[in-house]
């Protein structure tokens, strides 16, 4: 059993949940970044049809939410589901049931691994962690990076309902050379700022990368709904803060 937590992500293995040198835990490997990295200084601005009209951001909802999202990435597809609340977080994969948690017990967290169809869960003690620093894998591919808004290379294309969420809808292209290489689409929830859907093409209109949100609630997760279920698992202790830094 690898120390470090695995979930399935597309056709890679996403590194769930693991310490980052900054204390922050880490939930996936590529988040997805919204910037001009990729575009050149010829890159041209694109068309929009309306002005955009800036809304404030309410990041409230990250002390306690339940979601379920898509993932898509080459076209393999995952789906993957969080729970928060003040104490616990779960993020679990839908395909392989491989789920993580993290458990508050004093000034440490327990973390847990459950592996089903191994029959295996594991477990560590992170010493002095706070629930408080966890950047979930959603917060993580979902968060806007400052400024994106007024790229050169980005338009922002009106509102449109998706999934039942108000949203900014936007256009970002990349250029190289003065070559258009890639296009994202990208809705944003108007009240909480996160990405609820993505699709990124390449210069000949393939997907490469998309996402979507398929269910989002807040302040209704307690702490009865998020309890590791290692009835009949063979636990497999791991030394303490285990996981790297």
């Amino acid at each position: 059993m690898k120390k470090t937590a695995v979930i399935l992500l597309t056709a890679i293995i996403l590194a769930l949940c693991s310490c980052a040198k900054t204390g922050n835990y880490d939930t996936t490997t590529a988040p997805y970044k919204y910037n001009a990295d990729a575009a050149s200084t010829t890159a041209a601005p694109v068309e929009s049809t309306s002005a955009y009209a800036p809304t404030g951001v309410d990041e409230s909802w990250k002390g306690n939410y339940s979601l379920t999202y898509v993932y898509i990435r080459s076209g393999e597809s995952s789906t993957l589901s969080e729970l928060r609340c003040a104490d616990r977080f779960m993020s679990s994969d839908k395909a392989s049931g491989i789920s993580s948690y993290f458990i508050v017990n004093g000034n440490d967290i327990d973390k847990y691994v459950v592996y089903p169809s191994d029959g295996k869960a594991t477990h560590e003690l992170l010493k002095d962690k706070s629930l408080s620093n966890l950047s979930s894998g959603f917060m993580k591919i979902s968060k806007v990076d400052e400024g994106f808004k007024s790229l050169e290379n980005v338009a922002y294309m009106g509102s449109e309902t998706v999934d039942g969420r108000a949203c900014e809808k936007y256009i970002q292209k990349s250029y190289e050379n003065g070559e258009e290489t890639a296009t994202a689409t990208v809705w944003i929830d108007s009240q909480y700022g996160f990405v609820v859907r993505l699709e990124s093409v390449d210069a000949n209109g393939e997907q490469t990368l998309s996402w979507e949100l398929m269910s989002f609630s807040v302040g209704t997760v307690t702490s009865s709904d998020i309890v590791p279920a290692l009835d009949g698992l063979e636990i497999i202790e791991e030394a303490e803060d285990a996981t790297e830094y």
